[in-house]
């Protein structure tokens, strides 16, 4: 028998039942599946105040990885809290795991994505692209015209650079 190779990461999107997100990872992850669920941050008007909530960045749709079970999608369907998986034709659609990558890069270690707003003086990041991918900095602001102000260590001293908030599309917090 040969040995079994790791196969890829196999991605499924599935559509969940009105409000019953964290009833269907609950209950996807108790049946063995990697689920992703991307979330934001919203700020909502509360009668006279304004609250902030988290709600899922894609309303209706949760991401789920069965690895390399690729024929042991049925229980998904079942599950409590999904309605079905999206599907073509017959099959199951899959997502590119390319298209999970990024969304996770972005988004901090409770599946929040972040945002330049979102960044606090003094954190960490290591860019992910541009002229500076690789670096290590220190956010020191982030103005109102998605510019943020960081501190990097380069030829031995500490360099203020302003950068574009798009380039931490693909940056990591540390």
């Amino acid at each position: 028998m040969a040995p079994e190779i790791d196969k890829p990461p196999l991605w499924l999107a599935a559509l969940y039942k009105p409000n019953a997100h964290k009833i269907a990872v609950r209950n996807l992850c108790r049946q063995g599946y990697e689920v992703f669920l991307p979330t934001i941050i919203q700020t909502q008007r509360q009668k006279q105040r304004f609250v902030q909530k988290v709600a899922p960045l894609f309303p209706g749709y949760i991401f789920i990885n069965i690895g390399s079970l690729q024929n042991d999608w049925g229980p998904i369907n079942h599950t409590m809290g999904i309605n079905q998986l999206v599907r073509i034709g017959t099959r199951p659609a899959t997502v590119p795991t390319r298209l999970i990558d990024a969304i996770r890069i972005r988004c901090n270690e409770d599946d929040i994505v972040v945002t330049a707003r979102d960044l606090q003086s003094g954190q960490r990041i290591k860019m992910g692209s541009g002229p500076f991918a690789d670096f290590v900095g220190t956010v020191e602001s982030a103005d109102s015209d998605q510019r943020v102000m960081m501190l990097i260590h380069l030829l031995g001293r500490d360099v203020r650079i302003k950068i574009p908030a798009k380039e931490l599309n693909s940056a990591t917090t540390l």
